[in-house]
């Protein structure tokens, strides 16, 4: 996402940036036709498809694939058939045992005879959807390919919306109260891609905001008084700039200007408000200076008054 973030704005960052491409496990998966989605599909079109021939699928179109560990057979040990993919978070190793029968996923029976028979037209018309999703289509739809089209439905509706996701992490692995097991937590924290998130996000541009934000918050900056909301893109970008260097940042060095966001190197935040604390308390100083002159003058005219008029300034006040 942060990569994503700096070509959106057109922001040059460095090559050399930590970064694991999970393209080809992503392939592996789901790209047509030669993805694990597709090959089973495929295989459980066909009567006479077994576990060892959705394997010896797997291993023929995915043996280019470096998604793809070393194959597992039924060994010395006798263990059954199964093939690993090298996950982002490690290799998992996948038992084929099973896996026809639970994507075709097939109503039983008896099931079947109870709810043809059922009296009530719900139930009954409950079998003839099952039937008509089985048979009505065209081509085999088993489990993984259904959950794989709600799933990119899932997907296409997400990039339509502006989503905050918590991620939760377990404590321990025994779920008791109280307990933090910091390896698992770390553990978790690793495989799902948070810490690598932030090995980049610090290596590149820790924070960042929009112009028409930034520009209004440290507009003082440069002038004590308020910098107007509402600027328009280009506008906000050039008074960022000035704001920007007036808090001591270099471009490139400390900052870089994408197309709407600022972006900042780490620490660069955090001088930018030292910047403006000192600028405020310099403000304050010279207001509560002015302020303290004008009183000042006041009682000196005071003084002056009653001096001329013969009388004695009280000592209370």
């Amino acid at each position: 996402a942060a990569l994503a973030d700096y070509a959106k704005e057109g922001v040059d960052v460095p090559a050399d940036l930590p970064f694991t491409d999970n393209a080809a496990v992503v392939a592996a998966i789901e790209q047509r036709p030669a993805g694990l989605v597709w090959i089973l599909q495929d295989t459980c079109s066909f009567a006479k498809a077994t576990d060892e021939s959705f394997a010896d699928a797997v291993e023929d179109k995915l043996k280019d694939s470096p998604a793809l560990g070393r194959a597992k057979g039924a060994g010395a040990r006798g263990g059954p058939r199964s093939f690993t993919l090298r996950h982002y978070a490690g290799e998992v190793t996948y038992a084929v045992s099973g896996f026809l029968h639970k994507n075709k996923d097939p109503l039983n029976e008896d099931l079947q005879v109870a709810l043809g028979e059922s009296s009530r037209p719900l139930v009954a018309s409950l079998l003839q959807h099952a039937r008509a999703g089985a048979g009505g289509s065209r081509g085999f739809k088993g489990v993984l390919s259904k959950f794989y089209g709600q799933l990119e439905s899932l997907v296409r509706q997400l990039a339509t919306s502006k989503c905050t996701f918590v991620r939760c992490i377990k404590p321990n692995p025994g779920m008791r109260p109280g307990e933090v097991d910091a390896a698992h937590v770390a553990g978790q924290l690793t495989a799902c891609g948070v810490l690598e998130a932030i090995a980049i996000t610090r290596a590149g541009f820790p924070d960042r905001l929009l112009c028409a934000e930034l520009a209004p918050q440290f507009g003082m900056l440069l002038h004590p008084e308020a910098v107007p909301t509402g600027l328009g893109d280009e506008e906000a970008r050039a008074v960022c700039e000035r704001v920007l260097r007036a808090g001591g940042l270099e471009k490139g060095r400390d900052f870089a200007l994408g197309h709407r966001k600022v972006f900042l190197r780490q620490g660069a935040f955090a001088r930018l408000r030292d910047a403006r604390r000192r600028r405020t308390l310099a403000y304050a100083t010279r207001l509560q200076a002015r302020a303290r002159t004008m009183l000042a003058t006041r009682k000196r005219h005071r003084l002056a008054a009653a001096a001329e008029a013969g009388t004695t300034w009280p000592s209370a006040s």
